[in-house]
């Protein structure tokens, strides 16, 4: 073998070598980032449906106040707070303080006080859904 022939076989196995290293990176890249973004949008899901059932139980119980609705809101309530962030917890627990308050006294709750601590929940939960936090992988 000649030393252009030679040359011509390093050159192959380099190109080979960069182009299997870039596939590779390029495809660790893709997977990381398609990850991200179902993850996101599972968490935004779960979130919207979190809040949506918990709205709904809000209009049954405003309605109905009878146990079964209260025992619907506790629920609901909880899916709140397994994903929302802090503030929109805190302002779920303080209605379903509220509504707990109601139900084992049987004194109603001031109108004007659930209605500014609803207000308070909706700004909290809409707050939530535009400043979800990005889920990062764990480094291992």
């Amino acid at each position: 073998m000649n030393t252009q022939t030679l040359i011509t076989i390093a050159q192959f196995i380099l190109e080979l070598l960069v182009a299997l290293l870039g596939g590779f990176l390029a495809a660790k890249v893709a997977a990381k980032s398609q990850m991200l973004t179902t993850a996101q949008t599972s968490f935004v899901e779960a979130k919207l449906d979190a809040f949506r059932d918990f709205e709904t139980a809000f209009e049954k119980w405003c309605v109905d106040k009878d146990r079964a609705a209260c025992a619907n809101m506790y629920r609901q309530g909880n899916a709140v707070c397994l994903v929302a962030n802090d503030d929109t917890c805190e302002s779920t627990l303080q209605l379903l303080d509220l509504i707990r308050k109601f139900e084992t006294d049987k004194v109603q709750p001031d109108f004007d006080e659930i209605s500014s601590i609803h207000v308070k929940l909706l700004f909290s939960m809409r707050k939530d859904l535009l400043s979800y936090p990005v889920p990062k992988p764990i480094k291992k």
